[in-house]
């Protein structure tokens, strides 16, 4: 999974979690992964962020909606969804990836 460095005090704070460490040559921090299962009033606002469905690793059995808000940091100008079945506003994607402009 990719991160964000960070040192290691913003990382807990902003609630991500310890990958390895930023560098080399000289160790500059912390990769800090931002990752969530929770399906309701989660937001994501880090660059870089992953949503695994709840029983992740397992698979659900029956299908299942999510509340998931993406909060663009300033100058973003797009978005990557990568899933089996995303539904963007009126939208429902079925491929392996799409692109969401903003």
């Amino acid at each position: 999974m990719k991160g964000e460095c960070y040192n290691e005090v913003e990382c807990l704070v902003k609630r991500g979690r310890f990958s390895e460490y930023c560098g080399p040559p000289a160790v500059t921090g912390v990769c800090c992964v931002f990752a969530t299962n929770r399906c309701e009033g989660t937001t994501i606002a880090e660059r870089i962020a992953y949503f695994t469905n709840p029983s992740y690793p397992n698979t659900d059995s029956a299908p299942f909606a999510c509340l998931l808000k993406i909060k663009p940091q300033a100058g973003t100008c797009w978005v990557e969804a990568i899933g089996d079945k995303i539904l963007l506003g009126n939208h429902t994607f079925c491929a392996s990836s799409c692109i969401g402009s903003l």
